[in-house]
């Protein structure tokens, strides 16, 4: 049961990160340069 929560919590938890890098990379397309 636990092992099994914990493996949700990870998915959840890369899905988070995927979210927040995509949301950077639309940042930076519509900032240009600033991130650099």
């Amino acid at each position: 049961m636990k092992i099994y929560f914990l493996k949700i919590n990870r998915s959840i938890v890369m899905k988070k990160k995927e979210l927040h890098l995509i949301n950077i990379s639309h940042k930076g397309e519509k900032n240009g340069s600033d991130l650099y």
